[in-house]
């Protein structure tokens, strides 16, 4: 472990392992009386997304013992609170040992959702926990993203949106049509269109190149507000022209920032009142998105939500060639698959705005048979076709884990797991006959998911025996 590793570790870190190691025997015995357990999740404020959707489905349904896990004091709590015998909060033991027990762990978010993401991520990689990793996704994945990549995700099954996307996660990133189903997403079973409202909605994607690991909030101000991507869209929202087709017309323009650039939202700053920018703690963008008259962003998958509630868009990228330099190039190209028009530059972006207007808001043709051939489903039984798809995907791994042997497999993987706590507490207090008898077994132990499962369980025996000859 390098240094610049050892020093990224910290006291939250510390505690959560804790947590961990003391979650882990009950965790272990709740999950033998409770066979079928499902947690999911989001991020730990978040109760918004494909998760709480699904979870709210899977509750009325009451074929599995289903829990929500979130901050129990966040805002969107409040919205679940009717099932307050299922949430979990956040984070806590609880949490913990309901994540060692769990037959599925299902979440609209790659790791964020795990109660201690940081730690857990790690733990799911190297083979130790037991249950299925499902991925809901947050929005249909149309870049080549290395963190979905089958070997270095962790994630054991996902469910889709539409055909293109389940083919290019088979043909892309390494996954079998087994651990990939076209389902629709869970959202869309709520996504109805309101009547018209008079907003605009403005959703930009972030840049890679605000992510950083210096936590000096004022130097990372400064390069936000010197970057092309803060300029843009500072210039956008005080165009006197946009600003005087809003006056006229009684219309409401909202720019709506992304999570990552959340921090910087007070830095953006419009000459009239018709123009709002508000923080994610006081809207959900899916009410804003569902009462919207007109969608405009660069990148972000959201497009696709409003291409299924038939709602228009324009996709504004002044930098397509700086942002592959951030996401590489998917399966959907914009100019030929795009729910609307490719616009450079801000005027030719706001004339598409007020001809739309003027057009009363409506799809062109040429647009709506794109969507139409896009989505497999429109309808309301998303959450049924990712229930089916789920529980079919269980039956599977019972029948493929009997026949490889996989239960001796975990109890061995379990066993060298609460060895290595158990080795380095002896070798700590100095128990020289505990450690001669803790040595003959890691030997033992290490050896049988050698030979069972050697690919699955590499990281975890290479780390058990790292550990064993340190201690030697």
């Amino acid at each position: 472990m390098t240094l610049r590793k050892i020093k990224k570790i910290r006291f939250e870190d510390i505690c959560d392992f804790i947590k961990i190691i003391i979650a882990f025997i009950p965790g272990i015995i709740l999950k033998f009386f409770y066979k079928e357990i499902w947690v999911i999740a989001e991020k730990k404020e978040n109760a918004r997304d494909n998760g709480v959707q699904f979870f709210k489905y899977a509750v009325k349904k009451k074929n599995k013992n289903v829990y929500y896990a979130i901050d129990l004091k966040c805002n969107d709590a409040k919205e679940i609170l009717k099932y307050k015998k299922n949430l979990i909060k956040f984070g806590s033991l609880r949490h913990h040992i309901y994540t060692w027990a769990a037959n599925s762990y299902i979440s609209s978010e790659i790791d964020a959702g795990l109660p201690a993401p940081r730690i857990c991520s790690y733990m799911i990689r190297m083979g130790i926990y037991g249950f299925n990793n499902i991925f809901l996704e947050h929005g249909i994945t149309q870049n080549d993203l290395k963190c979905l990549y089958k070997e270095c995700s962790g994630i054991d099954f996902i469910t889709t949106a539409t055909i293109k996307e389940t083919e290019f996660f088979i043909d892309k990133f390494g996954y079998s049509s087994n651990e990939v189903k076209c389902t629709g997403f869970a959202r869309y079973d709520c996504l109805v269109k309101e009547k018209r409202s008079n907003k605009i909605l403005f959703m930009p994607t972030w840049r890679s190149e605000f992510d950083t690991d210096n936590n000096d909030y004022e130097y990372n101000k400064r390069k936000f507000l010197f970057s092309d991507y803060y300029k843009q869209i500072q210039n956008y929202i005080n165009n006197e022209k946009l600003i005087e087709f809003l006056e006229e017309n009684d219309l409401e323009f909202i720019l709506y920032l992304h999570d990552k650039i959340q921090p910087y939202r007070n830095e953006f700053k419009s000459g009239s009142k018709k123009i709002i920018i508000p923080s994610k703690e006081e809207v959900n963008f899916h009410d804003m998105l569902i009462n919207c008259d007109y969608f405009i962003t660069d990148y972000s998958s959201v497009a696709f939500d409003a291409a299924y509630l038939k709602i228009p868009i324009q996709y504004f990228q002044y930098d397509i060639n700086e942002f592959r330099n951030h996401l590489g190039e998917g399966y959907f190209l914009y100019e030929k698959d795009g729910f609307g028009p490719v616009i450079t530059n801000i005027n030719d972006s706001i004339d598409n705005i007020i001809s739309s207007f003027n057009g009363g808001f409506n799809v062109t043709a040429h647009y709506k048979k794109r969507r139409d051939l896009f989505f497999k489903y429109v309808d309301r039984n998303n959450c049924k076709r990712i229930n089916n798809a789920i529980n079919s995907y269980e039956e599977l791994v019972k029948k493929q884990n009997i026949n490889k042997g996989f239960i001796v497999n975990k109890i061995c993987s379990y066993f060298v797991f609460c060895l290595t706590i158990l080795y380095i507490l002896s070798y700590a207090f100095n128990f020289v006959k505990a450690l001669a008898v803790f040595n003959l077994i890691y030997l033992i132990l290490i050896i049988v998911p050698l030979l069972r499962e050697p690919k699955k369980n590499i990281y975890l025996i290479l780390l058990c025996v790292a550990i064993f000859t340190f201690l030697i």
